[in-house]
């Protein structure tokens, strides 16, 4: 039981860091420089 829910949460958890890598991969935001990496720390600290 307890493994399930440590499963759930490093999905929950990792879900929009894994999202965001994948919007910048697909080429809608650019997270190469400060700026974008700025942008990705507020979106993942917004989306938790």
């Amino acid at each position: 039981m307890t493994l399930r829910i440590e499963i759930i949460l490093l999905i929950l958890g990792t879900g929009p860091l894994l999202i965001l890598f994948l919007i910048s991969g697909l080429g809608f935001i650019d997270i190469g420089n400060a700026v974008g990496l700025g942008i990705v720390a507020f979106l993942i600290f917004i989306l938790q």
